[in-house]
């Protein structure tokens, strides 16, 4: 949607980051493999080993039905994971299997699907149980069946989606243009394929975890498919760099007191919005109430504005890029930085003299408050009609959608409770910031700006905005 003086994108559909970029580089060092680049009979046994250690291996944690568990209690700060690099999946992998020559060269994550891809075509794989937990894939909306992407329409997460199938499609034809797969005897067409690569880019999308998930160090840890996601937690993944020719090492530890029996559990998206890591890994946390939605609000600095390039330097200074994305989350006010932002990209006419250079060194300070009633109606103006013009493009409501929730018209764990859940999300985020800039613009009367906290900084105006100057000794000397 496009905002008054002021862009605002509807989200876009972004492709992914970090772990797409880049080239391969070299991983931990391969032991134990076969001759020409085949996997030996004894490499392919420990690693598989390496994987299920890392599982069963950790004192006090147990696999469970559901995956990893804790079979006594167990203290915050508890080891439940500890995966050496042997047991990862990642380059070094990749390069001593028949794929390797091939791929040689391509980013990191396109090497890794191509190996799983591989890797899921033979018979006895030495990553055998991880291809087993993943089965046909994540349940991320990439691999939903049509009927299901259906229950996204309007959404943003729809157009995210949209664009992840663009991305990988796109993908898939540059290796084919390439002539990646030409050797059938390695890419077999019966894997290697459209539909195998989207198995093989959701599956990779959805078990990398930082700091893994990028340039040479890009690593699936095999392991962690047994571990929970839970957006309440504070537990990442960690890597401890091996010393003195020891290997890297995986390490995931509880944040909390455990009891005997509770699931481990790890954010695997931590600040990021629910329907982004249902996106990106298809998961989301199970507990009553623990889905928080949102909308991710992408607004731009018009280039057509008289002052652009003053507010671009503006923008530079405050660590703002041009076209910057805010998240409003469902139960929260919208965040600070999006009200400063659009201060500054609806600053015009008298309120214009902020954009001096005299201003450059404290100008985010007035921007984090109103500037003035003016300034501060055409933003809550601008911000209450475009999270209008979104939600009218969800059609049946949030009303109707709360009540499909309270009925429980979708199996728990289905795509359409995800579905559900996701929709709700993103238009109770926008109602509940087109709720904050309505109540916003019935307060304007009553805010301070700019001219009166300058006054009063300079004692010039009391508590209550009357003056403070007295000029009776100038006007009547003798009285």
């Amino acid at each position: 949607m496009t905002m008054a003086s002021g862009r605002c994108r509807r989200g876009g559909a972004p492709t992914p980051t970090r772990a797409w970029g880049g080239r391969a580089g070299r991983g931990p060092d391969n032991r134990g493999r076969g001759e020409a680049g085949r996997p030996g009979r004894g490499a392919g046994t420990r690693a598989r080993a390496s994987t299920l250690e890392g599982l069963a291996g950790v004192a006090g944690v147990r696999v469970g039905p559901a995956g990893l568990e804790a079979a006594a209690a167990l203290e915050a700060g508890a080891t439940v994971l500890q995966v050496g690099s042997d047991g990862w999946i990642g380059l070094a992998a990749v390069r001593a299997s028949p794929v390797g020559p091939a791929v040689a060269g391509l980013r990191p994550w396109v090497q890794l699907a191509l190996y799983l891809l591989h890797e899921r075509s033979r018979p006895a794989s030495e990553w055998g149980a991880f291809l087993d937990r993943v089965g046909d894939g994540p349940a991320a909306p990439l691999l939903w069946a049509r009927d299901d992407l259906l229950l996204l329409e309007g959404t943003q997460l729809a157009e995210q989606v949209g664009g992840y199938f663009g991305f990988v499609e796109g993908e898939w034809r540059a290796l084919e243009e390439a002539g990646v797969l030409t050797d059938p005897a390695v890419f077999s067409p019966d894997y290697f394929n459209l539909a195998g690569f989207k198995w093989a880019f959701a599956t990779v999308r959805g078990h990398l975890h930082a700091p893994l998930d990028g340039g040479e160090e890009t690593a699936i840890v095999p392991a962690a498919a047994w571990v929970a996601h839970s957006s309440r937690s504070g537990a990442t993944l960690e890597v401890r760099k091996g010393l003195f020719g020891k290997e890297a090492q995986a390490v995931l530890k509880t944040d909390r007191p455990l009891a005997a029996g509770a699931p481990i559990a790890m954010n695997f998206g931590a600040g990021a919005l629910d329907s982004q890591v249902l996106l990106d890994y298809g998961v989301w946390d199970p507990a009553p109430g623990a889905f928080r939605g949102g909308y991710n609000l992408a607004l731009a600095l018009p280039e057509d504005d008289p002052n652009y390039y003053d507010k671009l330097d503006i923008l530079e200074q405050g660590e703002f890029p041009a076209a910057p994305s805010f998240a409003l989350r469902q139960g929260e006010n919208p965040p600070e930085e999006l009200v400063a932002f659009m201060r500054l990209v609806q600053l015009r006419g008298m309120d214009a003299f902020l954009l001096e250079p005299i201003f450059r060194s404290e100008i985010w300070e007035h921007l984090y408050q109103p500037v003035s009633e003016e300034n501060e109606r055409h933003v809550c103006d601008v911000m209450i009609r475009g999270c209008n013009d979104v939600l009218a493009r969800y059609g049946a409501g949030l009303d109707e959608d709360l009540l499909d929730l309270r009925r429980d018209k979708y199996e728990p764990g289905s795509p359409g409770q995800a579905a559900l859940l996701v929709r709700i999300g993103e238009q109770a985020a926008l109602e509940g910031a087109a709720r904050f800039f309505q109540d916003r613009m019935g307060q304007l009367e009553g805010l301070l700006y700019y001219q009166e906290r300058r006054l009063k900084n300079l004692n010039l105006l009391d508590e209550d905005g009357n003056s403070t100057f007295d000029d009776s000794d100038v006007y009547f000397p003798n009285i």
